[in-house]
């Protein structure tokens, strides 16, 4: 309860913050958008068209990618930009951006002073180490970010600005960061760091503690790339003033739910990052296995059935999606089996 009082609390000041810092910049970050036609980067990106969301197909989604693209099987349906053949993926040039990565600061987590407000000497030490180790801050995770940086509420009234944090953050190597988040996470539970305030539900210890475990799904939601308009998702969402929910469905890999109105846009971005929050729903510790289902039903009534996946078991598995698909590679098909074992008894007169 207190976790998600944290929560809805988190999505009132956000909601209230981007109103104040949106509004003002609307028209001139519109022109800025324009005259820079921002297109997102990776050399391996691949576009397609995406048809709107009353025609749409089930999407598939390969979360493995560093940055996932949302592709559609199916037919296309005309639009007033380019088209471009569902069947057909091509490379886009990469487009000189109107800023570099380096002219703005990457924002970072607790940035406002930490609280005295800890049991144990060791947990401030701790905070301090983990925030200023490159093994932490090299990693750029948006998962650190979203509840706890104030820089970071201020960079997301520039569309520009918040692309091209993701860009940095994006290009970070998921695997090896997921590592290292999940064995920082593993060191904050020792009581010899903040295990006891932990223990106690020291809100700024478990916010630090699922900021960390929730690295991966929430790296792999906010880098998906929208074709329809070369934008992240993530940025679709959050300058997207006439429905401030569309930012919430990334709370809820923190265990914050939407299972009433108002709903997020019913859009291809939604399903396919409810797609990704779905497979994560099924790690045993992640709080999707708590959210997720509650909040796939209730969109599922709004957006159609079989929108979100909700044929899942919350909270059963033991490792993380792509570490079960990278295992899932590993046995020989069927064919190769048998003809091993029919080899191996003629060679042995079996």
């Amino acid at each position: 309860m207190q976790q998600q009082a944290r929560n809805n609390l988190s999505r009132l000041l956000r909601s209230l913050l981007l109103w104040t810092l949106i509004l003002p910049a609307a028209s001139a970050e519109e022109t800025a958008t324009e005259s820079a036609d921002l297109l997102r980067p990776g050399p391996d990106q691949k576009i397609v068209d995406i048809v709107p969301v009353e025609y749409t197909p089930p999407i598939s989604v390969n979360i493995n990618s560093p940055i996932a693209n949302i592709h559609h099987h199916g037919h296309g349906h005309a639009h007033e930009h380019e088209h471009v053949d569902p069947e057909e993926e091509y490379d886009r040039s990469l487009v000189p951006r109107s800023a570099s990565l380096s002219s703005i600061t990457f924002p970072t987590s607790f940035d406002t002073s930490l609280s005295n407000n800890f049991t144990s000497d060791s947990c401030p030490d701790f905070f301090n180490n983990f925030l200023s180790d490159s093994t932490f801050t090299d990693c750029h995770a948006i998962s650190t970010l979203l509840r706890d940086s104030t820089s970071f509420f201020h960079i997301l009234s520039s569309a520009a600005s918040t692309s091209l944090v993701l860009d940095i953050a994006c290009s970070a190597d998921v695997t090896s960061c997921a590592d290292t988040m999940s064995s920082f996470a593993s060191d904050l539970l020792d009581d010899s760091n903040c295990g006891q305030d932990y223990e106690e539900s020291n809100p700024l210890v478990t916010d630090a503690y699922f900021n960390m475990i929730t690295y991966e799904p929430i790296y792999r939601a906010t880098c998906l790339q929208n074709p329809d308009t070369s934008d992240y998702c993530f940025v679709d969402a959050v300058t997207n003033t006439s429905n401030p929910t569309d930012y919430d469905v990334y709370l809820l890999p923190y265990g914050s739910t939407i299972d009433a109105a108002p709903y997020p846009t019913c859009d291809a971005c939604l399903q396919a990052t409810l797609d990704i929050f779905s497979q994560w729903a099924e790690v045993d510790g992640q709080s999707l296995a708590d959210s997720y289902l509650p909040t796939a039903v209730a969109i599922n009534q709004r957006c159609g059935s079989g929108f979100a996946n909700v044929n899942i078991t919350a909270g059963q598995g033991d490792e993380s999606p792509s570490s079960a698909s990278a295992r899932s590679t590993l046995p020989l098909p069927l064919w190769a089996s048998l003809s091993i074992s029919i080899s191996m008894g003629m060679l042995f007169g079996l």
